[in-house]
């Protein structure tokens, strides 16, 4: 079995500039099965509102752009600016978690797309209401999964996720794991270029 196993967060401006990446390397090396895994970056104490981290994330959003060829968008900035807007890693990954547990098959691209959310059109990921498009629009049932995201089933997933990010000793986001049979490697740890990074996945397979 290969897989790659994602580690990110929804709230991650590095993750966000390293999607393009992962769903290129995913396309073009389709041969290997690709597992999203929540991380829980913005949780307990560390849940607030946006202004608290705002002049930090401001001042790092250029190289984001500069090393990973992203835009974050005007609305987003201005919510940064604004200030009140809550923080929280919590429903984004259970969101994640009951799309997964309805047994979608994309779970990479609608990480993808709910990042977008945040970081280019600055809609609130604590609201159910605006995932409404993202859901209609991938491979489960929208209805199914507004019962499912704030069921004990997709939180206790959520805690699994994060869970399993402890468990491989995760620090940061992004992250990469590739499973190679029985071995695991660490292929990423924070931003790499698609060209790196598919040079390190070559490698493993070689292994």
């Amino acid at each position: 079995m290969k897989k790659l196993i994602y580690f990110y967060d929804a709230l991650c401006g590095w993750c966000y500039g390293f999607s393009p990446t992962i769903l290129s390397v995913a396309k073009e090396m389709n041969d290997w099965q690709v597992e999203v895994v929540s991380g829980g970056m913005v949780t307990g104490d560390r849940v607030g509102p946006v202004g608290n981290m705002a002049e930090y994330i401001l001042n790092a959003i250029p190289r984001v752009e500069e090393m990973a060829g992203v835009k974050f968008g005007d609305p987003y900035i201005e919510m940064m600016k604004e200030g009140s807007t809550v923080a929280s890693s919590i429903f984004p990954s259970k969101a994640l978690s009951a799309y997964k547990l309805l047994d979608g098959k994309h779970s990479l691209r609608v990480a993808s797309e709910i990042q977008k959310m945040w970081f280019e059109r600055g809609l609130d990921l604590s609201e159910k209401a605006n995932y409404e498009n993202i859901i209609r629009n991938s491979d489960v049932n929208f209805d199914a999964w507004a019962d499912t995201v704030n069921s004990k089933h997709a939180e206790k997933a959520m805690e699994e996720d994060f869970g399993k990010s402890q468990q491989f000793g995760i620090q940061g986001f992004p992250s990469l794991v590739a499973q190679k049979g029985d071995k695991y490697y660490l292929v990423a740890r924070g931003f790499l270029p698609q060209s790196q990074l598919i040079d390190v996945l070559r490698k493993v397979e070689e292994d």
